[in-house]
């Protein structure tokens, strides 16, 4: 099935807002980072924010917003149909086309960029914002990223309970609709052990090509978490400021804010569950009385 069309399906059986980002003030996007997540991405938007680059377009929102997840499996989709047959994983990591036309329909309120799902987009977006400063974060202990990534981002990631549950309300549809068609799809998680290590090869390896096609090598900041303020701020042009830098989110709070996220949407899943069943046992009692 041709993913456009299935995109269709879904959002006539789940229909979601599509004015994403309509009622917000367009403003420039002025920075874009495009490590991949666990990799200092809270952290970094956190100081983002402080620099005066804020709102930043972050992972957090997309996952605990289901207009702006819906919104970015579209486009994700869209990328999925620019690619031949038989490419496997690899067909996330390509030119598709899309440029700042289209991205501008989601990141309009936005002056920075952080994490998933920006990154699955890298070499669009840097075609697309040709005047964005650019940064690689980066995670030099890879074997720790890779647990964190497993410990984190995992568990939702096959959360069957979730996924049922999922068909019952619209909004936590597509917020679990999000980890399929923006995590676990396209980052080959059903192999992490396996594949983990290559994902994160692959990536930055996409991301060094993508910067010298479109001339860009060199003139990005190359950052970790552990470098802090003085790098980040001497690229940007900005002053240090008098504050530590900020923290980020350990494997436990993320799990937990994406709990609250999803609590209320939950809630409603349940109260549908239990009034589908209770039609089900009503319409069965009326059949058999009637036999």
């Amino acid at each position: 099935m041709e993913d456009g069309f299935l995109y269709k399906i879904l959002s006539f059986l789940y229909p979601v807002p599509t004015s994403v980002g309509a009622e917000a003030a367009e403003q420039p996007l002025e920075v874009i980072a495009l490590g991949l997540s666990r990799t200092g991405t809270e952290s970094l938007s956190k100081a983002l924010n402080t620099l005066g680059y804020g709102p930043v377009a972050h992972g957090m929102r997309v996952a605990g917003d289901p207009a702006l997840s819906a919104a970015w499996i579209r486009l994700t989709f869209q990328k999925m149909r620019r690619v031949p047959a038989g490419e496997g994983s690899s067909q996330y990591r390509f030119d598709s086309g899309l440029r700042a036309a289209t991205f501008d329909t989601i990141l309009r309120p936005y002056a920075a960029l952080t994490d998933n799902p920006g990154t699955l987009f890298a070499e669009e977006l840097i075609a697309a914002y040709p005047d964005a400063k650019i940064i690689v974060n980066k995670r030099s202990d890879i074997d720790a990223w890779h647990t964190s990534w497993k410990t984190a981002l995992l568990p939702f990631c096959f959360d069957w309970q979730l996924w049922a549950l999922s068909f019952f309300d619209r909004d936590l549809f597509w917020m679990v609709a999000g980890w399929t068609y923006l995590t676990t799809k396209p980052y080959c998680v059903h192999r992490w052990d396996e594949q983990g290590r290559q994902v994160y090869q692959r990536h930055y390896d996409w991301i060094d090509s993508a910067l010298e096609r479109h001339g860009r090598a060199g003139t990005e900041l190359r950052w970790e978490v552990h470098d802090g303020w003085a790098p980040l701020c001497d690229f940007l042009g900005r002053s240090i400021p008098e504050q530590p830098f900020p923290n980020g989110n350990g494997p436990e709070d993320f799990t937990r804010l994406i709990n609250e996220q999803m609590h209320i949407a939950k809630q409603r899943a349940w109260r549908n569950v239990v009034l589908c069943l209770t039609l089900l046992v009503a319409a069965l009692t009326y059949l058999v009385g009637s036999i």
